[in-house]
């Protein structure tokens, strides 16, 4: 058998992540109480983003209270999130 007539089954390499690649993030479902779950970081800002809404949700009591600047940071990522 030629080398052209033999069949390439090979099978696409998953990616590799290790225990480096994760974070915790505010879990969805829990984010009132706090409750955290393992999500994956690399090559994605939620993990980052969703602790900032979580400390913004923690500090203050309405959005109203928030400043300007974080303010339209959320907004900002609510209108991403539409």
């Amino acid at each position: 058998m030629k080398k052209s007539q033999k069949a390439t089954n090979k099978k696409p390499q998953e990616p590799s992540f290790n225990i480096q690649d994760t974070d915790y993030a505010p879990a969805g479902d829990m984010f009132e109480i706090g409750a955290k779950v393992q999500v994956l970081k690399k090559g994605v800002f939620f993990p980052a983003r969703a602790g900032k809404l979580f400390m913004l949700y923690k500090h203050y009591n309405a959005l109203e209270e928030i400043s300007s600047v974080s303010n339209n940071q959320v907004s900002s990522l609510r209108s991403q999130l539409e």
